[in-house]
């Protein structure tokens, strides 16, 4: 290296001559180990000279006393004079590996960490809300409404033996139905089911076991979900709102007519016809069209005494009436207003007048939707103005039965 800087040291006498210059041969040195290539880019250097086991020293490079073993560097190739760019260290070594660092992201780590964990907590905040809102926006709300063919006012209504029809919808598919009475599972009815869309139809049979009055009917469905809002309803007597009495009996407030026979010891089979009278749920009234207190009545008769003597005579009476039909039970009373019996005829005639007393009370109830029958019964009373043999004439009361049937 003709214009390489030199320094005399033990370990390398020089000479101005260079290396052939009054110097001893230089000593030979092994050939370079393996894997080394020129890493550097061309200079007007020749090539350095490789030394065993320890990178080339130069002046100014090392401290006094010696040169030790140059420091090696994983990953970094040796550098020679004029291989650094101006300004860089002195002797051509490049600086030492800078130990690596954090890099920018590695240092905020914790931040975006923590940023993380804060936007998934939002958003499951928000896919819960949405969750929950979708909850509640597609959950079952099932509702009912109840019809009937009866009501009070706008209210639909029942009684006894009557049907009520009950719709439903938005209950869970397929599911089992139960309908209550006032927050109670309505007497004798059966859950039900509901269809796949969540549909359901059903029949309540009104028994006497429902309390009567207002109530309200709501559902519930297997998974839970009920009505929000029950269903008004009237439960009424049998009879009243236009429902049939007992038994299918006619209603309150319906009008008709009965065909009734009588069976008793006095009068022994006797006809008549009574008309009943609607009058709201109160109940109608019941009489004969005779009973008016004009219209006279004229019926013949035998009365026979203790002794044995019989009489024959003629009644001639008018009457009133009280009666009322309701739920299915019936009473009647005739009363008569005037009531006189003649015995014999001609110059033999006799006329002897009755005290008002009751000539049929009538107690009876519907076992169908057209029969009634009951009891039967008639006051004793006394003829004024006639004796036998010295003897007030006693008229025996009577008691007996009756059927009857609606005239259609």
């Amino acid at each position: 290296m003709n214009n390489a800087p030199t320094m005399q040291t033990p370990l390398y006498p020089q000479s101005s001559g260079g290396w052939g210059g009054g110097q001893s041969q230089p000593p030979s040195y092994p050939p370079p180990p393996p894997g080394y290539t020129n890493t550097q880019a061309q200079t007007d250097f020749g090539p350095p000279p490789a030394y065993p086991g320890a990178a080339p020293t130069y002046p100014g490079s090392q401290p006094q006393g010696g040169f030790g073993t140059a420091p090696q560097y994983p990953g970094v190739a040796p550098t020679y004079p004029g291989s650094q760019p101006q300004g860089g260290f002195p002797g051509g070594f490049s600086p030492p590996p800078t130990p690596p660092q954090l890099q920018p992201t590695q240092q905020r780590g914790g931040g975006n960490g923590l940023r993380i964990v804060i936007i998934a907590l939002v958003v499951l905040v928000i896919l819960g809300g949405g969750g929950t809102a979708a909850y509640l926006l597609t959950r079952p709300k099932p509702v009912i409404t109840v019809n009937s063919q009866y009501s009070v006012g706008q209210t639909p209504a029942g009684a006894a033996g009557t049907v009520l029809k009950i719709s439903g919808q938005k209950f869970s598919g397929n599911s089992s139905i139960t309908f209550l009475l006032d927050g109670q599972q309505v007497p004798g009815a059966q859950p039900v089911e509901s269809d796949n869309s969540g549909n359901v139809t059903a029949t309540l049979t009104v028994t006497k076991d429902w309390a009567v009055g207002a109530d309200s009917i709501t559902a519930r469905d297997a998974s839970g979900y009920a009505t929000q809002s029950g269903a008004p309803i009237e439960i009424v007597d049998p009879g009243k709102a236009n429902t049939p009495g007992p038994n299918g009996a006619p209603s309150n407030d319906v009008s008709f007519s009965l065909n009734v026979t009588i069976t008793s010891p006095v009068l022994g089979t006797a006809k008549e016809t009574l008309v009943i009278t609607q009058k709201g749920d109160s109940g109608g009234t019941v009489c004969q069209t005779q009973d008016d207190g004009n219209t006279t009545i004229t019926s013949p008769g035998t009365l026979t005494f203790a002794d044995g003597t019989q009489l024959a005579y003629s009644e001639a009476s008018t009457f009133s009436c009280s009666g009322t039909y309701v739920g299915g039970h019936l009473t009647y009373t005739e009363t008569t207003v005037t009531d006189v019996w003649t015995f014999g005829s001609g110059s033999n005639t006799q006329q002897c007048h009755a005290n008002p007393h009751k000539a049929q009370i009538l107690t009876g109830d519907f076992s169908s939707a057209t029969s009634i029958s009951g009891t039967y019964s008639a006051d004793s009373f006394s003829l004024q103005d006639c004796t036998y043999k010295g003897n007030p004439v006693n008229i025996d009361s009577d008691k007996g039965t009756f059927t009857g049937t609606i005239n259609s």
